[in-house]
């Protein structure tokens, strides 16, 4: 009950901030020993970027497991996904985003997909900072573009935690 009353909070916050025109404070977690959710630190994204998707009429869909975590770095790997979420939003309009991701060994993959292709040039033009972001925490992002399923921003990164 007292996490439903947090975001009925935080939600109110959107609102008055959408319509006053005051700027959106995120606060992503603090740096810690201690893993967080990738689900939780990408709702926290969405929550800072919601009045820019409205503006493009979009919408996100996060499709992460709870089971996926993020043990290191947080605050690097929010930045990145932020910048991901509002390039793509940038370049798509009246379109659903899907956000979702998976494990492989030690790295987690966090896919973003947009059924929308025609914007492919300009998405990957516009990562190159995103990129050596990803790189000072030897991770990687990579952008796939099909024509029938619509382009998909995929960033790796290392869930194993770093040694002090």
């Amino acid at each position: 009950m007292k996490s439903i009353h947090s975001i009925m909070k935080r939600i109110l916050s959107l609102l008055q901030s959408l319509f006053t025109g005051t700027p959106l404070k995120t606060a992503y977690p603090k740096e810690s020993n201690s893993s967080i959710p990738l689900r939780q630190l990408v709702n926290q994204v969405m929550i800072g970027i919601l009045p820019r998707t409205l503006q493009q009429k979009c919408f996100i869909v996060n499709d992460v497991e709870n089971g996926v975590l993020v043990n290191n770095e947080k605050n690097i790997i929010a930045d990145v996904i932020r910048r991901l979420l509002s390039t793509t939003i940038v370049y798509t309009k009246d379109n659903c985003i899907h956000v979702s991701a998976n494990l492989s060994g030690n790295t987690t993959w966090l896919n973003i997909n947009t059924n929308d292709s025609r914007q492919n040039w300009a998405i990957s033009n516009s990562l190159r900072q995103v990129q050596s972001m990803t790189e000072k925490i030897g991770g990687c992002v990579t952008v796939i573009n099909n024509k029938l399923s619509g382009i998909t921003l995929a960033f790796a990164f290392s869930n194993q935690k770093q040694a002090a």
